[in-house]
């Protein structure tokens, strides 16, 4: 064993010490080891994640700085593949119409309430997200009611306005007016 040690330029206390520590994982292969560990447990909680928000999470939550490439190598190494909803491409072609278009641009009302629309818009300020949904006359482009919610994807105000909506479009007007007064102005609603 001497005789080979010194052709190689090893001493024999470095191959003997290189020898005892075959088997043991070293510190780069405990840290990967550990880091796979924390990986599963995160994907575990959330399977649609991908190895960049899995990594951001063990950073979050063990403060933990390591690479994106290295999260990848682990997630490779533990088996984690992304359980994210895969999307068929849909070459462009035939519009996919659900509700038929019954305006046909022609947005011109001849009288109130003939024309009746709603829209929800989405509004973000200081990291708060508003839902302001509108029920709008085209006769005048006058807002025949409106909500404004903070609760994310709340039907509440849309089915509110929806049901106004059909309350106008079938000229039920004195019961949506009387509706209006009687509920919504003290609300501040509308």
């Amino acid at each position: 064993m001497s005789f080979l040690c010194r052709i190689m330029g090893v001493n024999r206390s470095g191959y003997y010490k290189w020898l005892s520590r075959q088997g043991t994982p070293n510190r780069y292969e405990k840290d990967r080891i550990l880091l796979s560990t924390l990986l599963q447990k995160a994907h575990a909680e959330h399977p649609s994640y991908g190895y960049h928000r899995l990594a951001r999470d063990v950073f979050n939550k063990t403060g933990w700085v390591f690479s994106d490439n290295l999260a990848h190598k682990c997630c490779k190494l533990a088996g984690i593949n992304s359980k994210a909803r895969k999307y068929k491409y849909q070459p462009p072609g035939h519009e996919h119409i659900i509700f038929p278009n019954l305006v046909c641009g022609q947005w011109n009302a001849s009288r109130p309430l003939e024309l009746v629309v709603s829209n929800m818009t989405k509004l973000r300020a200081k990291e708060q997200t508003w839902e302001w949904t509108i029920l709008l006359d085209t006769f005048n482009n006058e807002i025949l009611a409106h909500s404004v919610t903070n609760i994310s994807g709340s039907s509440k105000e849309s089915s509110f306005c929806i049901f106004l909506n059909h309350l106008v479009m079938s000229q039920c007007l004195d019961n949506c007016l009387f509706l209006l007064r009687r509920t919504l102005w003290p609300l501040g609603v509308v």
